[in-house]
């Protein structure tokens, strides 16, 4: 099953890029009640060959980035998952457009054996799940400016 969503941010690509390869500051983002940082990429700490554990609603799953453009692009694998998934590829794109970012992402995977029972669900729950992590990035950035600004 291929999943895609896009969304636009009110935030520069560079902003919106570093809170999605800020691994450990993803908890508290939409959904997300845990995340650490496994491993180190390298050259890039959060870059290719980092590993991230991620808890989100009652699922976990750890990650490996796999690609890794800054400001531009983020390819990643699910190497583990609470649910029995096997996991092509993820890849988060993201363009400047006029007043901020333009976001698409693109995911596949399967769920051997019931795949055809969560597939209508997933097909729901995934892109607006990354829709709600989106708005929170730009909540979060708004947040932070407001902060540099009150000093």
């Amino acid at each position: 099953m291929r999943f895609t969503a896009t969304a636009r941010v009110s935030a520069s690509p560079p902003d919106v890029f570093r809170e999605l390869t800020d691994h450990e500051g993803m908890v508290g983002l939409p959904g997300v009640t845990a995340a650490r940082l496994l491993r180190a990429g390298a050259p890039e700490r959060n870059g290719v060959g980092a590993i991230r554990e991620v808890r989100v609603r009652g699922l976990r799953f750890v990650e490996e980035i796999v690609g890794y453009e800054p400001h531009r692009r983020i390819d990643y694998r699910i190497r583990e998952c609470t649910l029995p998934l096997r996991h092509e590829f993820g890849r988060i794109d993201l363009d400047a457009v006029e007043g901020g970012t333009r976001a698409h992402w693109e995911s596949e995977l399967s769920v051997p054996g019931v795949g055809w029972l969560l597939g209508p669900l997933m097909r729901r729950m995934l892109p607006s799940g990354f829709e709600e992590l989106l708005a929170g990035v730009e909540a979060r950035i708004h947040a932070r400016a407001a902060e540099r600004r009150g000093r």
